[in-house]
């Protein structure tokens, strides 16, 4: 399958762009600095530019099967990084006809802020409140947007290796555990390339 990642230099997109390559997909990758991203394969297509410049976007979107947006804010970025990037997305998959949108936000997103702790809710009012203003914004634009997608909101970020399991929490449901690896949520990100059971939902996800 082609698949187009946004995000995939660090975190959850650099997982999924490894285990991508791993399972012999062929992936294009948008990456500001490509230096940064010390992976050689045939598979794989580097495209320098940045997410918030419309013509970058086209040439990682045009002729993939699938998108995988796991874009994050960092200090280089503009506040709303997150959701002008996925506009920029959406507009260039339904130039190009790709229906499937995979997208990363958070735990704490929209309704499944009753499933994060009282902790974590203090940080989304003070340290994390643009960062999850940005990402309420991004989800809206996804909802509306008339693609085959799904958001998955993952609870706080590991680094262990892949397990293979994880749990799915939908609207209402509580959380078994805060915690996830970011390996197995690439995981989760990939087995729904083709998978219809969790479409046009917004899931939480944790270990």
């Amino acid at each position: 399958m082609n698949i187009g990642i946004f995000g995939g230099t660090q975190g959850v997109g650099l997982a999924a762009l490894k285990q991508a390559l791993a399972e012999h997909h062929h992936v294009t990758l948008l990456a500001r600095t490509p230096d940064k991203v010390e992976i050689e394969d045939e598979n794989l297509t580097i495209v320098q530019g940045d997410v918030l410049n419309v013509s970058d976007v086209e040439k990682v979107v045009a002729g993939q099967d699938a998108i995988i947006n796991s874009l994050g804010g960092t200090k280089n970025n503009p506040d709303n990084v997150c959701t002008i990037g996925t506009r920029h997305i959406i507009g260039m998959m339904k130039n190009f006809g790709v229906k499937r949108l995979l997208t990363v936000t958070a735990l704490g997103v929209g309704d499944s802020r009753k499933q994060v702790p009282f902790v974590f809710k203090m940080l989304m009012k003070t340290i994390l409140r643009k960062a999850y203003a940005d990402k309420e914004k991004q989800e809206q634009a996804i909802r509306a947007s008339g693609l085959e997608w799904l958001i998955v909101r993952p609870g706080g970020l590991t680094d262990e290796p892949k397990s293979g399991k994880w749990a799915v929490i939908k609207s209402g449901d509580s959380a078994p555990s805060s915690r996830i690896s970011r390996a197995d949520v690439a995981a989760f990100l990939l087995a729904q390339l083709d998978r219809e059971e969790y479409l046009y939902e917004a899931i939480g996800l944790v270990a």
